[in-house]
């Protein structure tokens, strides 16, 4: 059976995602179809969660920051240099 439209793929897609390892697999007939699947529209509520797992993942790849927060003052450019070192 040949899909003939966006509207019966999206359907499908719809009623049927497997799965491989919790991660849901999508087939395309083009590359056309599978660029269009990426984008997701203002207000779409996948929208959030998808930005969640984006910046949970920037941060876990990022790893924590060598610098400790905050701002530093210091009497001397010595003092600055010598904490520079550590």
């Amino acid at each position: 059976m040949r899909l003939l439209d966006l509207a019966d793929a999206e359907a499908l897609r719809e009623r049927f995602q497997p799965e491989v390892d919790g991660v849901p697999v999508y087939h395309f007939r083009t590359l056309e179809e599978a660029g269009r699947a990426l984008w997701l529209i203002p207000g779409d509520p996948k929208l959030e969660r998808v930005l969640r797992r984006l910046w949970s993942l920037a941060a876990e790849m990022a790893g924590p920051s060598a610098a400790p927060r905050g701002v530093r003052k210091y009497r001397n450019i010595e003092e600055a240099n010598a904490d520079r070192q550590r």
